[in-house]
């Protein structure tokens, strides 16, 4: 099953669909999360017959991933394929992510993740997924199954991942709370903390649609993008806290002095804005406790 999560995208929303109309191996079901969208895309996929359409208030993408994961679980898919609007898909994208399926792993497999390349075909530098060089006891190198076109990593992103039925049974859903940002890293990584393997397919390519291909972050990042970091640093704050509390709090007490300095020196506009979204971000981040929610029904703090 493949679901796509979308907010005021239709022009976007259209190729991705057409992308995977045009699979080599196509999807079992194709479920559209509308989040709120009031550009014209409730018309426009209620003449999609094909599709399996969830019209609901805007949840951000946290929200719409939580919700196509849920379903899809609940529908019986043993594995489904999650992506934005704005992930164009190449013909051969699930055909190779299901032939990276076939590696024989020691672990069973949690996600694969496709290899995530801007418009120019240059690798998409803000969708680089988490790899481990360092070892540790029992574990594989990261390019253990290069000859097979796959690495080993630790978490991706939800621009085009390959979700194992097993892996949401046995670690719950993504926090819907977090709305945007950092709800793809925690959940993959939260896989992979579970004693699944996470790989990345290097023959299983999707483009990433966006304007630019920067690492942006709150010194240099475009005003109209500002307000994203407010839930992005206190859900990447949330991630520390929740498996490291001594380097959550050392990386909070650094970064609330450092951040604002940075900002000071470095930032061209609204200088102020960005220092209040960190000090409102971190803070938040001390009280910020979501639950995560089972697809069985359990609920744990």
């Amino acid at each position: 099953m493949a679901v796509v999560v979308t907010f005021n995208r239709l022009i976007l929303l259209k190729e991705c669909i057409k992308a995977l109309r045009s699979q080599s191996i196509a999807p079992d079901s194709i479920l559209i999360i509308n989040n709120g969208s009031t550009d014209g895309t409730l018309d426009w996929l209620g003449e999609q017959k094909d599709l399996e359409v969830i019209n609901q208030k805007n949840c951000g993408g946290s929200g719409g991933f939580y919700k196509g994961l849920k379903l899809g679980y609940e529908k019986g898919f043993d594995w489904v394929w999650v992506m934005d609007d704005d992930t164009i898909v190449d013909k051969y994208a699930l055909e190779n992510l299901l032939q990276t399926n076939k590696i024989k792993t020691d672990k069973k497999i949690g996600f694969i993740s496709s290899k995530i390349l801007w418009v120019d075909n240059t690798p998409n530098l803000p969708s680089l997924p988490f790899v481990d060089s360092r070892l540790e006891k029992n574990d594989i190198p990261f390019n253990y199954y290069d000859d097979k076109n796959s690495l080993v990593i630790k978490a991706g992103t939800f621009l085009s991942m390959l979700i194992n039925r097993e892996a949401i049974e046995k670690v719950g859903l993504p926090y819907k709370e977090f709305f945007i940002w950092w709800d793809d890293i925690e959940y993959s990584h939260r896989i992979y903390e579970n004693n699944f393997i996470g790989l990345y397919s290097m023959k299983s390519i999707a483009f990433h649609k966006t304007h630019t291909n920067n690492i942006e972050n709150i010194i240099n990042a475009d005003e109209k993008g500002l307000w994203k970091y407010k839930y992005g640093l206190r859900n990447e704050m949330f991630f520390y806290k929740k498996r490291n509390i001594k380097k959550y709090l050392k990386y909070w007490m650094k970064n609330i002095i450092t951040m604002p300095f940075y900002i000071l020196v470095h930032s061209n506009k609204s200088k102020f804005r960005r220092i209040f979204i960190v000090y409102s971000a971190y803070f938040s981040s001390i009280f910020f406790n979501p639950k995560i929610i089972y697809v069985n029904k359990k609920v744990k703090l």
